[in-house]
């Protein structure tokens, strides 16, 4: 559906780009950190997979809310998905 309206999509495992995104940081690496976010940013429709699958650190809330920021003020769709649960509202206790 999002190619028939002539939107670009990107699927990423949020792990995997974190690692793709440190893998930059190498001496040797001949890709830059730019080079691995700038179609995470630009994409109209971007799909990440896997959120909360770790305990996040700073760098991980500071790297997330970068990418979150930025496809927001571009008003780009952006769909999180997570095996986290959600905590439930426990029903009241009768008296």
């Amino acid at each position: 559906m999002i190619t028939e309206k002539g939107d670009s999509g990107l699927f990423y495992d949020f792990r995997d780009l974190l690692r793709e995104i440190q893998s930059t940081w190498n001496a040797v690496s001949q890709t830059s950190e730019w080079e691995v976010l700038r179609p995470v940013l630009q994409v109209d429709v971007l799909v990440l997979d896997e959120l909360g699958a770790n305990k996040p650190t700073d760098w991980v809330r500071d790297t997330m809310t970068h990418i979150i920021n930025c496809r927001y003020n571009d008003k780009k769709i952006t769909i999180f998905t997570s095996n986290y649960p959600i905590p439930r509202e426990r029903p009241a206790r009768r008296r």
